[in-house]
C-alpha cells in the first residue's frame, strides 16, 4: 500500500491515478471518500508484485486540467 498527499496551491484536486510497472492507469479514491479540496490524501492498494524492483507512478490532476506525475521505485 502506498499513501500520498497531493496539494495544489491554486485549485482543487480532481483525481488521482496510479500505474504499476507501466501498466494501465488505476483510479485512486481520496482517503475521505471525496476529492473536493486543494489537499487530498490518496492510498493505493494492490497485490504484492513479484520479487525485484518495481516502479509506481502517481498522476494527479486538478480541476483546471493541470497534471503532475510522481514516480517511486521500490522492491
Amino acid at each position: 500500500e502506498f499513501e500520498i498527499t497531493a496539494t495544489d496551491a491554486t485549485s482543487e484536486i480532481k483525481r488521482c491515478d496510479y500505474s504499476l510497472d507501466g501498466g494501465a492507469w488505476t483510479l485512486v479514491e481520496a482517503s475521505d471518500g471525496v476529492t473536493d479540496s486543494a489537499s487530498e490524501v490518496f492510498k493505493a492498494s494492490f497485490a504484492a508484485p513479484s520479487p525485484g524492483e518495481h516502479v509506481i507512478v502517481f498522476r494527479v490532476t486538478d480541476v483546471a486540467g493541470n497534471t503532475a506525475l510522481r514516480k517511486f521505485l521500490f522492491e
